[in-house]
């Protein structure tokens, strides 16, 4: 995830982005979505722009992050051995 706000040019720490990663996981334990898909994305453009990062570059890392989670589910899931 640092590395995909730094390919965006946002200049953040690791330290930061570990921080405001690790919170918004424990937020998406919430139980309001389908996966804490929405409530994930929110509370990181909530506190990316409090920390001064552009909301909508934050939002839209946030969002290639999880994209580029299921498409590596995918590939697992097709690449499964059948019986």
């Amino acid at each position: 995830f640092y590395y995909i706000l730094r390919l965006l040019g946002q200049n953040i720490s690791l330290f930061w982005v570990a921080i405001i990663y690790s919170t918004t996981i424990i937020i998406s334990l919430i139980p309001i979505s389908l996966s804490g898909l929405g409530v994930k994305e929110g509370a990181a453009y909530l506190m990316f722009s409090a920390s001064g990062i552009d909301a909508t570059v934050a939002f839209t890392a946030y969002l290639m992050f999880t994209i580029i989670g299921y498409c590596i589910a995918i590939i697992g899931i097709l690449s499964a051995p059948k019986e």
